[in-house]
């Protein structure tokens, strides 16, 4: 490539042709090979003889430049309409008045005591441990794996100080009891993702906690009702003394968004949507309008 710039360099030039050696004019030894000495080297790099410039007086004829008129029009204030985002997180999505006015949240079961209470810094480290282990094969494991997998989880995320493994696994045990005997699910799938897009034109992209597919219409082991269906269950590791009232103010409008891409997707409504605090030991039933 160097080369071939080389020759184009030195066949393109019309008057003069100028080396640039990288240090000297030594490096340029081979020219002498053609006659040319270090002094006649030398002598191609001082400047030519200037040319002679015309000095006519030159009258410019005024001009609009398009380049002037868009920037005029680019100056002009913008216009304040609402910006739609293309897409959306369902975490983000806060409730309006009218989602707010016409939910209802009520605890679904009592799982047990609580085994947590506090919060604090960093404690989402604990709900990405929880959420984890949640989310493992547990009905697969035996009781010996599942210790393990909670005490691996529990060190990697270094919560150690928060929960032990014994609890992490107590929260699995009491949720798979409540999965399968209370409501009776047929199937459970763990994250699952989904890609839905509002009336807005507005998508948006997540995880689904778990869907539990259960028998008949109400999520509670109904055989002779209807064909089955879904419920929509999302973990959250609140520590607190009012989940009702946390999830009334933080949740609703991630709650709407999977109740509406989870009826666009199957064409039908959940059967429910809750959430499992499972450090408290409390499920709730979400209720929108």
């Amino acid at each position: 490539e160097e080369q071939r710039l080389l020759y184009v360099a030195m066949t393109r030039s019309k008057f003069r042709t100028v080396l640039a050696p990288y240090s000297s004019v030594g490096a340029w030894r081979a020219l002498t090979e053609a006659g040319m000495d270090g002094e006649e080297l030398a002598d191609l790099t001082r400047d030519s003889a200037r040319l002679p410039q015309s000095s006519a007086p030159v009258t410019a004829t005024p001009a609009v430049s398009p380049a002037a008129v868009l920037d005029r029009a680019r100056n002009t204030a913008p216009v304040k309409d609402g910006v739609v985002p293309a897409t959306f997180a369902p975490s983000g999505v806060a409730a309006d008045d009218k989602l707010t006015a016409g939910a209802r949240v009520s605890v679904r079961a009592d799982l047990g005591a609580p085994l947590v209470t506090g919060g604090g810094a960093e404690w989402d480290k604990v709900g990405d441990c929880i959420h984890s282990y949640l989310a493992a094969p547990l009905d697969s494991l035996s009781d010996e794996h599942r210790l393990a997998v909670a005490t691996r989880l529990v060190t990697r995320w270094g919560v150690g100080d928060r929960v032990t493994p014994e609890q992490v696994v107590a929260c699995g045990d009491r949720w798979s009891d409540f999965v399968t005997g209370t409501l009776g699910a047929t199937a459970v799938a763990s994250e699952v993702p989904f890609t839905w897009t509002n009336p807005a034109g507005q998508r948006a992209q997540g995880w689904l906690d778990q869907l539990l597919t259960v028998p008949g219409n109400d999520g509670g082991g109904d055989t002779g009702a209807a064909a089955d269906r879904r419920i929509i269950v999302d973990h959250k590791t609140y520590p607190g003394t009012d989940p009702v009232g946390h999830v009334m103010a933080n949740y609703l409008g991630q709650m709407a968004v999977y109740r509406d891409a989870l009826t666009a997707i199957d064409g039908v409504a959940p059967a429910a949507v809750l959430i499992h605090l499972p450090l408290l030991g409390t499920v709730l039933a979400v209720e929108l309008p």
